[in-house]
């Protein structure tokens, strides 16, 4: 692939993972409205997020074997025509007044969220040597125009359909899933590059190297610490006697911290590496725990939660690089896979942890959950820098990383 053909499917994959974000944040948004009108039980109204969340940690693992068999754009139209499927099924789920139908639409966007995330990944390896973190930090960067845009549109076309709200606001992002399809049919296969040298088959024993096993930690941990306490945010900031759009203000903020900084991570990650990156990331989670536990006014809950966003887009993007600069293509495949596995079941396990916690402890109790945490991801970034220090001084000349 050329310089100038990385760069264009970069800016391809860029566009598609603001389409993902865009329809994702409609079918999100009024998901919950639309299953408590149509669930024969209010108490059934989150219903449809569990196939979701159970097909996007089914699909993830799978998803990264199969695009080392048929490339990374074929494995990326598959999840773009299930969001296209996905969103018509749960627009047809109104009319039709069927929850069944609106769980079955949201378990086929579970499909195209969980191959939807390795557009990042794509785009490392489309990236011009010596690009890959500006590559990955361009697409995660795109998200943040997504987060705007689609509720935005969703709002406007909401009563696009008489007799059926929010109807025209899934068909919205049915057309976001559409345009992502036309937008990859444009890109070339995208195949993996084997390594063609026989070598032994040790499954997954790249998991635990230490240089991996430090970027699987640093990514659950930041999201476990990120969903775990953005889910009880709106329930602290009420409870603290502010209001509910003071509650979306700063959830706002708390996302423009997720993606903005994507816009400069990448060039960080180039200058001083993924360890004081993943590092710094870890120190500005434990002063948002820290600023949390300080006060509950509205400027606290701001400053908490934006820097919670920075936080874990450091983390995040640490990680990604190093899983993206794995030489051999299985070995890479599979430690993406299990990363977004386990991700997965991190997001799942701390929006239920949240609830739990902040009722039997409230604000204070989440606060303080986030320290372990962090401490684990803090010693596993160490033990890698450590190993990694030791290998170059012994072989300078190679490059060896550990």
């Amino acid at each position: 692939m050329t310089r100038r053909d990385g760069i264009r499917t970069i800016c391809v994959l860029a566009f598609c993972q603001a389409l993902l974000v865009a329809a994702g944040s409609i079918l999100l948004s009024f998901n919950s409205l639309v299953g408590s009108d149509l669930a024969p039980d209010p108490r059934l109204a989150t219903l449809p997020h569990a196939p979701l969340n159970i097909v996007n940690a089914a699909i993830v693992t799978p998803a990264s074997l199969l695009m080392l068999r048929v490339g990374r754009r074929s494995a990326l139209l598959l999840g773009a025509m299930a969001g296209a499927v996905s969103a018509a099924l749960t627009a047809a789920s109104i009319g039709l007044g069927s929850f069944s139908l609106l769980c079955m639409g949201m378990a086929l966007y579970g499909g195209f969220q969980g191959l939807g995330q390795y557009y990042r990944f794509a785009a490392a390896e489309a990236a011009p040597e010596g690009k890959r973190n500006l590559a990955v930090s361009a697409v995660i960067g795109a998200s943040i125009v997504g987060v705007i845009v689609g509720p935005l549109v969703g709002i406007q076309v909401k009563e696009l359909i008489p007799g059926a709200p929010f109807a025209g606001s899934y068909l919205a992002a049915a057309v976001f899933a559409l345009v992502s399809i036309a937008a990859l049919s444009c890109l070339p296969p995208l195949r993996l590059e084997q390594n063609p040298a026989p070598r032994d088959d040790r499954g997954l024993a790249v998991l635990v190297r230490p240089s991996v096993f430090a970027a699987l930690a640093n990514s659950v941990v930041a999201y476990m610490v990120m969903v775990t306490v953005m889910v009880a945010t709106p329930l602290a900031v009420v409870h603290a006697g502010h209001s509910v759009g003071d509650t979306a203000t700063v959830i706002q903020w708390h996302l423009v911290g997720m993606y903005l900084p994507s816009l400069v991570t990448g060039r960080l990650i180039d200058r001083f590496g993924e360890v004081p990156i993943m590092l710094c990331g870890t120190l500005l989670l434990a002063v948002s725990g820290t600023l949390a536990l300080t006060g509950t006014s509205l400027a606290h809950f701001w400053g908490a939660l934006l820097l919670l966003g920075i936080g874990w887009n450091l983390l995040f993007l640490g990680s990604t690089a190093i899983l993206a600069g794995i030489a051999d293509a299985r070995d890479r495949v599979r430690a993406q896979g299990a990363n977004e596995f386990l991700v997965c079941i991190t997001t799942a396990t701390g929006a239920f942890l949240a609830g739990e916690i902040f009722a039997e402890g409230g604000w204070t109790s989440v606060s303080l959950f986030v320290y372990p945490l962090l401490l684990v991801a803090a010693l596993s970034t160490w033990r890698y820098a450590r190993l990694k220090r030791a290998a170059q001084r012994m072989l300078p000349s190679s490059g060896t990383s550990a």
